[in-house]
């Protein structure tokens, strides 16, 4: 095979793969901006691979992880202090039960 024949493969093969990426791309805007419109913050949204590129593991072990993390009562107290600091620098008023 020649070079330019090797290059020209190489080349489509990366035409292809960015081709793939920008598609994921696409569907994870299409996805974000879906939940945004029900009411959901999507600005910080943790993905498996946060898991997977720190621990040697599996994606169904690494869903597992993120399972317990955000279930856990000391993150979910800690969001909700984060959202009464925030709410009290804007100097928004509580709610009254």
């Amino acid at each position: 095979m020649t070079e330019r024949a090797t290059a020209q493969i190489e080349i489509d093969y990366l035409r292809d793969e960015v081709a793939k990426l920008k598609e994921k791309l696409k569907d994870e805007s299409t996805a974000r901006a879906f939940l945004s419109s029900k009411g959901y913050y999507t600005e910080n949204l943790w993905c498996i691979d946060d898991v997977m590129q720190t621990y040697h593991c599996t994606e169904q072990e690494a869903r597992h992880v993120l399972d317990i993390a955000m279930k856990n009562e000391a993150t979910i107290e800690q969001i909700f202090l984060s959202i009464d600091y925030a709410s009290d620098n804007l100097s928004l008023r509580k709610k009254e039960d």
